[in-house]
């Protein structure tokens, strides 16, 4: 009998020993396969293993509801825990498992590392059949966040009502259930489905309804929550709750305000209105931001006079939300735009705002104009350049056109009428975006890194001037510098890899992109020194006086200074190549 044994365990070594891609045992994988015969020769073998995650071939057997398997594993693995503390209970509970529940007893009352108990994933699975097994056991245990299993019950209404509400119960953060429950409406904005969301909405407030009996308890107030979830049936309920606010201050009415909720502010605007937060919000600047034309036009009424702690009025927050409908509402009762409003606009690029609301002087439109540079307000400025006369243009668009290049205000760069030097500034910060819609447009018309922006013809052909198409040589700057140059020089890896594709010649005193860089020391990525070689390898400093050896090579300069980053790079295209005197880059190399 034991040579038998002996023989049998030879032939299953290899398999016993054996585990799959995921970390099962031969065990698992015949729970999970239904295998039963191998399950019943493997347990007194391989039970108590764990995978990876500390999962057992009990718990697998829970989770395929293979009823035979828990039989003959619960005698072996019960009561053992997952590296997350998940027992073989809690997957039959997850699983709607009712039938191996008999088998797992002795695991129930066993929390997870969250305290969380096998009820509680019923009552969150909604499975009816494990929660009436399990709920005269685990009713009263508590999470690690001091909830019960009927916190995890909502939303589904018939899950809550199998229990027996006796009691306030109140979590970590002292959200009573009925606060709960409206609270996880938020859930609901994920949710594409329409019906399907509006009835997840409902649910949540049908369970509120079943905890009625705890609106008035918990720290938040209920008011609130009724407000910004649109659970208007309760507010009879919480008069006693009018004008207390949140941690910032806000009221309900500020809520029901913003939440685009009538009949709230029908009900609160008496008790709550002129109340302002920490910040000086009311609830009119809500409205104004949302856009609900009724509400705001109630608010109006009450709050018209009060502005923030920045002395911030109404006007600015329908600004600043482009709200233009309210805007005119409060421009034709008041019959003047605020500038800071104007400012707001800008900043937001609310363009519809701003064409209304520009009632200023053309001084104050360059003013604007400079604040659309700077937060690259495309719209905004457009429409404020309509404004200009030719000689204001001619005047000051080249100024403009050099702070939108020095901000990297990409989609308002080519709204100027630039000159060259404007590159260069865009260069020398390194403001790749700019460069590169240039480029785009001058060579297909388009911006490659927004689809979306539209330039018109003469955009266009503003481009081609100043960077030229790619059969023409690109313009000069005073003294051989132009843009690749000075982006060289910086050491402004971006800027560099952008217009080393742009320009066919580039040339500083004789010397190539690539020799500047070595001569100067220039940190470059790896990548713009491979473009730099690419384009510009292989030439020779040419007869200009005081500028190096006539013939040297980017290789033989780098080797004089010990540029190994460049020398590795070069050496397969350049090694060949001697000065005019004949000298070759190895004798340069044995003398440095």
């Amino acid at each position: 009998l034991i040579n038998d044994e002996i023989e049998y365990y030879e032939q299953i070594k290899e398999i016993l020993e054996e585990v799959d891609m995921y970390g099962r045992t031969s065990l698992m994988i015949a729970v999970l396969k239904g295998s039963n015969k191998y399950v019943d020769q493997l347990k007194n073998i391989q039970s108590q293993q764990k995978d990876p995650h500390g999962y057992t071939a009990l718990m697998y057997a829970c989770m395929v509801r293979n009823f035979t398997a828990v039989s003959i594993l619960s005698q072996f693995e019960l009561g053992l825990q997952s590296t997350n503390g998940t027992t073989a209970l809690m997957c039959a509970a997850i699983s709607d498992f009712p039938e191996a529940v008999q088998f797992l007893q002795q695991e129930i009352g066993m929390q997870n590392n969250q305290g969380q108990t096998a009820l509680m994933f019923a009552c969150a699975q909604t499975n009816k059949d494990v929660i009436k097994t399990l709920k005269h056991h685990e009713q009263d245990i508590l999470d690690k966040n001091k909830r019960s299993c009927l916190f995890y019950a909502i939303p589904s209404v018939e899950t809550v009502q199998l229990f027996q509400i006796q009691k306030c119960q109140l979590d970590s953060e002292n959200n009573s259930l009925f606060q709960y429950s409206l609270q996880q409406i938020d859930n609901a904005q994920v949710i594409k489905d329409k019906k399907i969301k509006q009835l997840y909405i409902q649910n949540c407030i049908k369970c509120a309804e079943l905890f009625k009996s705890q609106i008035l308890d918990g720290q938040q107030t209920s008011l609130i929550l009724c407000c910004k979830y649109k659970a208007n049936q309760f507010l009879p309920l919480l008069k006693q709750q009018f004008r207390q606010v949140d941690s910032e201050g806000k009221t309900a009415l500020m809520f029901a305000a913003e939440s685009h909720n009538e009949e709230a502010v029908d009900f609160l605007i008496e008790a709550e209105h002129s109340t302002q937060t920490k910040t000086g919000m009311c609830a009119l600047f809500y409205a104004a931001m949302a856009g609900n034309i009724k509400i705001f036009n109630q608010l109006y009424k009450k709050e018209a006079k009060l502005c923030d702690q920045n002395k911030f009025t109404a006007q600015h927050y329908a600004s600043k939300a482009n709200q233009l409908e309210i805007l005119k509402i409060i421009a034709e009762t008041e019959k003047e735009v605020d500038y800071d409003v104007l400012t707001e606009a800008v900043k937001n690029d609310s363009v519809d705002c701003l064409k209304y609301g520009v009632l200023v002087t053309k001084a104050t439109e360059y003013q604007l104009i400079n604040l659309a540079i700077e937060k690259d307000s495309q719209k905004c400025a457009q429409f404020l350049l309509q404004h200009y006369t030719f000689k204001v243009l001619k005047k000051k668009g080249i100024k403009m056109a050099m702070s939108a290049a020095k901000s990297d205000s990409w989609r308002c760069f080519l709204e100027f009428p630039f000159e060259k030097h404007a590159l260069i500034e865009a260069a020398k910060y390194g403001n790749w975006k700019t460069l590169k819609v240039v480029a785009d447009v001058a060579r297909v018309g388009k911006s490659i890194i927004d689809e979306n922006m539209q330039f018109s013809v003469q955009q266009v052909e503003l481009a081609k001037k100043y960077l030229g198409d790619t059969t023409e040589k690109y313009g000069k700057y005073p003294n051989g510098v132009d843009p690749l140059i000075i982006a060289v020089l910086e050491g402004q890896t971006n800027a560099v890899r952008i217009l080393v594709n742009v320009y066919l010649e580039s040339q500083m005193q004789g010397l190539t992109p690539l020799m500047v860089a070595i001569k100067n020391n220039v940190k470059l990525s790896d990548e713009a020194i491979e473009q730099l070689i690419q384009k510009f390898g292989g030439k020779k400093i040419p007869h200009i006086m005081g500028v190096g050896v006539p013939g040297q090579t980017a290789l033989i300069m780098a080797i004089q200074s010990k540029k190994i980053q460049y020398i590795e790079k070069l050496i397969q295209i350049e090694i060949d190549i001697e000065d005019d005197k004949g000298k070759s880059p190895l004798q340069y190399a044995n003398e440095t």
